[in-house]
């Protein structure tokens, strides 16, 4: 709520200025209590109080209360403004009123959460004001239990090449989107992909069930550890070469985020987002494609070794 207030409350002052509304002249002192407020939380939510949830609950219905206050004020501004503003300044408005909506929402999920005790699924929570379409991910992960951005899922070939990536919506998970994903990536190769690696975050049996017309060879591990254990003690030599395939794969997308700018997005915008991925895939392309054409001329050189089995 204090990133909606620090922008909404200086450009409302602005406008404000402009058909002279007395509402906004104390603009600076209800930033100051509300940034403290705001400070207040994250110092006692860090904190080992023994009763912090009740006093969180107040702070929380106290900054609550200023932002109501703030955007009943919007409400009056926008009003005026519409006929008293010049069309000039319009656009600036109706950055006003987005920036307005947005902090609603954030609100909205807070009074939910803290004050009515409600479970707010993530679908429904607005992680970043300046970027709405971020999402948040319980990876469990040793040192980053939790990540903020989105998946997104690439299939590489076996030269390496990333031959189709997809940026899943905040709402996607992978056993949603395998089946569709991988008959465009079939299309694609105009059908002569000829074997599919997923890991078991992929498998259901009515993904694996759809995925072997598409792809006559699939490797989807169970889920259920007992029963991974039963394929993995019983599996063909080539099944388990499939499977041992899927490494490739976790290198690419440790690539680019090393290589490529995909450890963070600094294109804005969901569309921007789409952009960033598609010349992250781009650059890893033109690097797999150098290495191929050294390996070419200099078996030798230390640009064309890989760790990559051959294909």
């Amino acid at each position: 709520m204090y990133d909606g207030m620090r922008k909404i409350i200086p450009l409302a002052r602005t406008l404000a200025d402009e058909i002279n509304l007395p509402l906004w002249r104390q603009s600076d002192n209800l930033l100051k209590k509300i940034k403290k407020l705001h400070r207040q939380i994250n110092q006692l939510s860090a904190s080992r109080v023994v009763k912090k949830k009740e006093a969180i609950e107040s702070l929380y219905c106290s900054l609550i209360e200023r932002v109501d206050l703030i955007l009943e004020r919007v409400k009056t501004l926008e009003k005026e403004g519409k006929s008293a503003l010049p069309l000039s300044l319009h656009v600036r408005l109706e950055e006003l009123t987005g920036w307005a909506n947005l902090t609603k929402q954030v609100r909205d999920t807070a009074h939910r959460r803290v004050v009515l005790g409600e479970t707010v699924p993530n679908s429904e929570k607005l992680f970043s004001l300046f970027e709405t379409h971020t999402q948040l991910y319980q990876r469990g992960k040793a040192g980053e239990p939790i990540q903020y951005g989105r998946l997104a899922m690439i299939f590489e070939d076996g030269a390496g090449f990333i031959s189709h990536y997809y940026l899943m919506d905040r709402d996607e998970t992978d056993g949603s989107v395998v089946v569709e994903q991988t008959k465009i990536a079939q299309q694609r190769h105009q059908g002569e992909l000829e074997e599919l690696s997923l890991d078991r975050g992929f498998h259901s049996a009515a993904n694996v069930e759809a995925l072997l017309p598409i792809v006559g060879n699939v490797s989807c591990p169970s889920r259920n550890s007992q029963r991974f254990a039963s394929e993995v003690a019983n599996e063909s030599d080539d099944s388990r070469r499939r499977r041992y395939r899927h490494a490739g794969i976790e290198s690419a997308v440790g690539a680019l985020q090393r290589g490529n700018g995909l450890k963070r997005c600094r294109d804005r915008s969901e569309v921007g987002l789409k952009r960033y991925l598609g010349l992250a895939v781009l650059g890893r392309n033109l690097q797999v494609l150098g290495r191929l054409l050294i390996a070419a001329e200099n078996p030798d050189a230390a640009a064309a070794k890989t760790a990559r089995a051959a294909a």
